[in-house]
């Protein structure tokens, strides 16, 4: 301790014996107090600056400070409290309030304090800053629940991030499944004068995922659309929620309007996820030429893009051509992606047309033992049983296959064709 602070304390103490309801040199005595580590006597000091001067909102602000640094946290509290009732505007003390009581996990009383604050203009700035920084704490903590109503007083009264926090909040929402908390920040997002796509495209992919057969999904994009006209993201998602619908032919025209944009934007090119949905809707519509191209094109600017890869292979052997060719693109999506089930079903199928049976079943298995509920791959299993003369065997892959897609007619026709027996559900 150098010999200035001492002397510093000692004028300090000596000045306040002159003059002890001083409220400036009683708080001056108990800071220098505090710098020399004496928190006991330091409270003292400023307990007494309190009681000299009960309607002074700095000294119960000192106090409370004190209280803090001290660990006494209840003193420390009510003190703040007074503070807060003798002046509002005090920023540091409703931050420093809300912080004891998120750590008792009082979290409601550290609500409302940041409340009373953030309506405040003069206030609102740092509060948000706290809020922001406390709430991005707990997310990290894995305190989600905790966390939600810090980044709510966001959305709710910092203006220019409104859209932002409301949209965050969803996220956290949904993160906990709680769907419908998250489609009502969703829906107060799009409500807002300064709403961007986003807003829309989240709701709608939660509508899709909590109800994907019905139209709500469908109707947001559509609400999209009129607001944010030829959004490439909204025509996407339009596009991309038809085909999961079965709703192929509706789809198309969304995916050529982004055709057309990207054509006449200069520099821009379509994406890896574009082309495949394009492709996977051109196959699904049996227009197998076209999707071919699709997935060339696709394959010229994006070579390593397993899943274009895999799907080209896969349809070059339900049409039973190009197998070799096929077999090729499968095995350069398998170096990308060794333990996909769906590649290996691939390439265990390509076998099984190539009349490679006994190939075909040790992929296929490998196939079924990554993907155990898959029902195309114990179909296909079924059929390479049977290929190889093993009627029971295949009639338990079929049947189990069945049992995990009970629509599937095709299969049905072909176990009633082999006196296998359909089961009940």
């Amino acid at each position: 301790m150098g010999r200035g602070h001492v002397s510093t304390l000692v004028a300090f103490e000596k000045a306040y014996a002159q003059d002890t309801e001083s409220h400036r040199l009683t708080s001056h005595t108990a800071r220098a107090l505090l710098q020399h580590q004496q928190p006991e006597r330091a409270l003292e000091y400023f307990r007494k600056a309190c009681t000299y001067n009960p309607e002074n909102a700095a000294a119960w602000a000192d106090f409370g400070s004190a209280s803090q640094l001290a660990g006494q946290t209840n003193d420390a509290i009510a003190a703040y409290n007074r503070s807060l009732k003798l002046d509002a505007m005090q920023t540091p003390v409703y931050t420093s309030l809300a912080g004891l009581y998120l750590s008792k996990h009082d979290d409601h009383a550290a609500v409302k304090v940041l409340l009373r604050g953030i309506k405040i203009p003069e206030v609102m700035p740092p509060i948000v800053a706290f809020c922001f920084d406390q709430g991005r704490l707990l997310v990290e903590q894995e305190q989600i629940e905790r966390a939600i109503p810090l980044f709510l007083l966001m959305a709710e009264y910092a203006p220019a991030q409104r859209e932002r926090f409301h949209l965050l909040v969803g996220e956290l929402y949904e993160s906990i499944n709680r769907p419908d908390e998250a489609a009502q920040q969703y829906t107060k997002a799009i409500g807002l004068a300064t709403s961007t796509p986003e807003a829309y495209l989240r709701l709608a992919e939660l509508q899709e995922v909590q109800s994907p057969d019905s139209a709500h999904g469908i109707q947001t994009l559509q609400q999209g659309l009129k607001r944010f006209p030829d959004n490439p993201a909204i025509l996407f998602a339009m596009a991309y929620t038809h085909h999961v619908q079965q709703e192929h032919e509706n789809a198309l025209p969304f995916l050529n309007t982004i055709i057309e944009q990207v054509k006449s934007s200069e520099g821009e090119r379509l994406s890896a996820g574009f082309y495949l949905l394009h492709g996977s809707v051109l196959e699904r519509m049996h227009r197998f030429n076209e999707a071919e191209m699709v997935f060339e094109e696709c394959l010229s600017i994006y070579p390593n893009h397993h899943q274009a890869l895999n799907y080209l292979a896969y349809m070059w052997a339900e049409q039973n051509r190009a197998l070799e060719l096929a077999e090729r693109y499968v095995k350069r999506a398998l170096d990308l992606d060794p333990d996909n089930g769906a590649y290996l079903d691939t390439l265990g199928w390509i076998f099984y047309r190539q009349g490679k049976y006994s190939e075909a079943l040790e992929i296929i298995i490998k196939a079924s033992e990554k993907l155990p509920n898959d029902a195309t791959i114990l179909e296909h299993l079924g059929d390479i049983h049977l290929a190889r003369g093993d009627t029971k065997q295949a009639a338990e892959a079929w049947t189990t296959s069945l049992r995990l897609n009970a629509d599937n007619k095709p299969l049905q026709l072909k176990m009633l064709d082999h006196g296998t027996p359909i089961p009940s559900h």
